[in-house]
């Protein structure tokens, strides 16, 4: 005998809720990262805190 799935199971399979892709191999880069050059002239704690920012002033539903 098969198992019918619910509709809402149905639903939240087809939506994969609850699941995590599968990660892709490390990406190498052909060049050691230099962290005290300023990529794009931006330094690392820069970046941070601009994210920082955006994520502080985000609304959130």
């Amino acid at each position: 005998m098969t198992r019918r799935a619910s509709l809402l199971g149905k639903l939240l399979g087809s939506v994969g809720i609850g699941r995590r892709k599968v990660a892709d191999d490390a990406l190498l880069l052909d060049k050691p990262l230099d962290r005290d050059q300023r990529y794009n002239d931006i330094t690392p704690l820069l970046a941070k805190f601009q994210i920082g920012q955006v994520v502080r002033h985000r609304h959130f539903p």
